[in-house]
This record gives structure tokens, sequence and C-alpha cells, in this order.
């Protein structure tokens, strides 16, 4: 059951943000407030806002949106940029229909920055188009919302290519040798690594674990691939929630299908973003393997139990690539799955990806700046 907000605690946040009475430093937290009391009192919600009261509340958080984080006094510029992702997000859950200009100019604005229009992507996906379809614009919004998906995905796998070769010329330079060699090669059991460890077991320790038996290396550290993993997670399921919306039952989240004319090019494009988006999720989701503890007898007569069960061995499938090299190929992949789509439904002149998937070395991803 959706709490019950207090108006009386609103109209004062509001004023806080809106009036230059009160000190400066409050207005982050009234910004945080006015979030909470717009989420649970969307449209979709039983206790909406008022026409006059959307247009009022969504007002202030455009004049938020423009905010110079350099020019607001007494309030850390880092904090006004948060102020402003706020107030984005607010905008989609006031739900009204009258912001969708803003926020798709902030979608279709290639100067803004990323996560700006990711959370201008969330908030659009959250607007209430049910009277007027047509607002929505989706031959327009869709193929860039998608674009942006692709466009992350590509530069998180060239981030990884990068921090990969950067960590590799690092340990060249400090042990004095060639830490670009074939990774298929042995592992050397020593840790006299200026980088405190074995290079080809960055991400799994040293000594003879699973790395060493798969002669897999591990170069990239595991948390710099978890980061990158949580980061292209975060932008699909984003995406995925604007375009086909959200099936919690309190209250139920539209999406941007639902207002795609039936069996319309908007709405094959946005079934087929989906499968892409869902692929994308089950390709990266690349993790460690659980370890086997070899002295627990209960769980060695569970295996051999299954094993009987199955009628063989169960073999475990050999790897032929680092975990972070995986995940590398599988953003790329995914990128190209994706702009392949938005050729298929785009105009004739799209630029289509080419075939090769594997991503050159580029700048650190601007996703994940």
């Amino acid at each position: 059951q959706l709490p019950v907000p207090y108006p009386a605690a609103l109209n004062w946040m509001r004023k806080v943000v809106s009036e230059d009475t009160l000190p400066t430093y409050l207005k982050p937290a009234a910004i945080a407030g006015i979030e909470r009391h717009a989420a649970v009192r969307g449209p979709q919600t039983s206790q909406p806002f008022s026409d006059q009261e959307a247009a009022q509340l969504a007002s202030e958080m455009v004049t938020v949106m423009q905010l110079n984080p350099e020019e607001v006094a007494g309030i850390d510029p880092d904090l006004v940029y948060w102020m402003k992702r706020r107030a984005i997000r607010t905008l989609g859950y006031i739900g009204s229909s009258n912001s969708a200009g803003v926020l798709r100019g902030l979608i279709m604005d290639d100067k803004q920055d990323m996560k700006i229009r990711r959370e201008a992507i969330a908030a659009y996906g959250m607007l209430d188009f049910s009277q007027d379809k047509a607002e929505a614009q989706l031959s327009t919004v869709v193929p860039k919302i998608g674009e942006l998906l692709a466009k992350a995905a590509d530069e998180e796998a060239k981030y990884i290519d990068k921090k990969i070769s950067d960590i590799r010329m690092t340990v060249k330079f400090l042990d004095g040798r060639d830490a670009a060699a074939s990774d298929s090669g042995s592992r050397k059991k020593d840790s006299g690594l200026g980088m405190g460890g074995d290079v080809e077991g960055g991400s799994r320790g040293g000594g003879g674990g699973l790395a060493g038996q798969k002669d897999i290396p591990e170069v990239l550290p595991v948390y710099q691939r978890e980061l990158v993993r949580r980061r292209i997670k975060n932008h699909a399921y984003i995406t995925r929630v604007a375009l086909a919306g959200n099936d919690r039952p309190v209250p139920r989240m539209p999406g941007l299908l639902d207002y795609a004319e039936s069996n319309g090019d908007d709405e094959r494009l946005i079934k087929e973003l989906v499968k892409n988006i869902d692929s994308l999720m089950r390709a990266s989701d690349v993790r460690e393997p659980e370890p086997k503890d070899d002295d627990d007898d209960d769980d060695k007569k569970t295996r051999r139990d299954r094993d009987k069960d199955k009628g063989k061995e169960v073999e475990e499938e050999a790897r032929t690539q680092s975990l972070a090299d995986e995940l590398k190929d599988a953003l790329a992949d995914s990128a190209v799955k994706i702009q392949r789509t938005l050729a298929r439904f785009g105009p004739k002149d799209t630029p289509a990806a080419e075939g090769n998937s594997t991503p050159a070395q580029g700048t650190n991803s601007s996703a994940g700046q």
C-alpha cells in the first residue's frame, strides 16, 4: 500500500527549492523529498496531482534542471548535478505529457552527459501519453533510446579493452617483462610482480587457483569488471522499463510500448529492442564460478548423486577466454545487434554496424563518467 504524503510538507519543500529565503544547503534535501512525494502521486496512483499542481511542480523542476553547477553558491557542484538528475526523475513521476518536450530535448542532445540522458529516458517512459499518443513521438525518440544503449555497450567494451592494455603496460614497465604476451601461456608460480601478485591471476588471487587450472589469464581486477557489469545492466534495465513498462502491481508502470500503434513499426521496433536488451542482460552476466569445497563430504555426496542420476560424469565446461574478455565480446556483440535492429526499422540511409564486433581500443567509457 502506497504511503499518503503530507501536503503541507510538499508545499514547504517547494518553497525551499524555489525561493532564496532559506539556507541554500537545504535545497538538495528538499529535492529528495519532492521526488518521494511525486513517486507516490503519479498518474497511475489513487492520489495523483491535479493538473494545476502538476504544471506548477513541473515548472519548478525544469528550473532546477537548468541550473549551472558552477554558478550555484553554497552547494558543491557535484551536489547540484545530483539535484538536476533528481529533478528530471521527478518530472517522470509527475507524469504530465507537458514535460515531454524538455525531456525529449535531453534525450536527443548528443552534447548532454550520458547520466543526464539516462535519467531523461527513465522519466520519458513514465509520462502519461494516454490522452495524446502522438505527443510521445515514438518514431523520433525510440531509435535514439536504442542508439544510446548501443553506444553505451560499445564504449564499455572499449573501456575494458583499454583497462586491460593499461594494466599490462604498467606491469611491463614495473617488472621488466612483456605483459602483453600470449594469454594462453602457462602461469608463473612466483608472485614477485610489481603489481603485488601474479598479473595473470589478478582478479582471482595468487596461487594455483581456478585461473591456473583453466590457464585463462584474468588481468582486469574483478571490481572493475563488476563496475562495468553494473553500469551496463543499470542502463539496460532503465531502457527496458521505459520501453515496455514495469509489471509491478502497485502501481503498474506503463511504457512507451503502451502508446505505439498496434502492429505498427514503432511497436515492432520496441519489441525487438526489448529482445535485444534481454539478450544483453543475459550475455553480460559473467561471474566468477562458485568455489567447490572439496572438504565438505555432504557436497561430495550431493555431486555424486547428481552425476549418477544423469548417468554420466558432469564435466565443467572448459573456458576459452578470461571473464573480462568474455564480457567485452558480449557487450560489443550486443551493440551490433541493437544497431542492426535500428537499421532494419530506420531510414534506408541509416548506417548499419559492420559484422566485425571486436572493438578497437578507445578512451574511457562515457557511460561510466
